[in-house]
């Protein structure tokens, strides 16, 4: 697995940007970029209930 560098993720979730586009950008799987996300307290949830 490659690593994401992962400020710049966050930066790009945090502005809005969806994780599909996220994840072509890098190079990454949905999967990988939700995870990642998630080990900073992120979850699909998130977003819509304003927890994170």
């Amino acid at each position: 697995m490659t690593r994401i560098w992962v400020t710049p993720l966050l930066d790009a979730y945090a502005n809005g940007e969806p994780v599909g586009r996220i994840a072509e950008r890098t190079g990454q799987s949905t999967t990988t970029v939700w995870n990642t996300l998630a080990v900073h307290g992120i979850t699909p949830c998130s977003r819509i209930n304003g927890s994170a």
